[in-house]
């Protein structure tokens, strides 16, 4: 049985918790344990847009439309030039929309832009985790490692298959749901743990902070 020692990062810690119990070394080898650890992480998060991050946009001058960030999940909030521009249906906008912007695909436009001068958003989004190495600590509380453990146990046991192991498997993804719920309620009250990478690039509205 392989031995936990402590201190140790949160993915070496699951990784070594999972041998104890659902991940023989003859079946899983460390990296795949890491790649469904990531998975688990991936999905946590874009669930409950947890992980957000502040950054401008320019739509160059003669253009309405510029890409979101490769990393984008979901868009919260939108400034431009201190105020908050509020979204409508893009195959509804109207050339005069001041005070809209509109997303389609990995898409935001501003439909009141001008001809000859760049515009300036300020986007407020949730993103995508960076992907985790052994020695990584996830970008949230220490409080919500357990959802990993839950995750990779799932596939881990799902993998194994029979009727009892996939009962085992459903509990696992119950109780990784659940805790997914409650991430995004306790994101939703604004209660944000852990060391989020910073990738702000400018001071937002103060509405943004509050």
């Amino acid at each position: 049985m392989p031995q936990i020692l402590l201190p140790t990062t949160p993915v070496r810690f699951c990784i070594a918790r999972l041998r104890q119990s659902v991940a023989e070394s003859s079946r899983f080898s460390d990296d795949d344990l890491l790649g469904i650890i990531n998975d688990g992480y991936r999905q946590a998060c874009r669930r409950a847009e947890n992980l957000e991050t502040l950054v401008t946009l320019t739509i160059t001058a003669g253009s309405v439309e510029t890409a979101l960030p490769d990393d984008w999940v979901v868009t919260k909030r939108v400034y431009q030039s201190g105020v908050p521009l509020d979204p409508v249906d893009y195959r509804r906008i109207a050339d005069d929309a001041a005070g809209t912007y509109y997303q389609y695909a990995r898409v935001i436009g501003v439909p009141a832009t001008t001809a000859d001068s760049d515009t300036t958003l300020l986007l407020l989004y949730a993103r995508e985790p960076d992907t985790l190495d052994y020695d990584d600590t996830p970008e949230w509380g220490a409080e919500w490692n357990y959802l990993l453990r839950h995750y990779a146990a799932w596939r881990c046991i799902l993998a194994s298959g029979g009727e009892q192991t996939i009962r085992k498997a459903v509990q696992q993804r119950t109780q990784f749901e659940n805790a997914v719920r409650k991430l995004r309620q306790s994101t939703r009250k604004g209660k944000r743990g852990g060391q989020q990478r910073a990738r702000t690039t400018m001071e937002g509205p103060a509405a943004v902070a509050g």
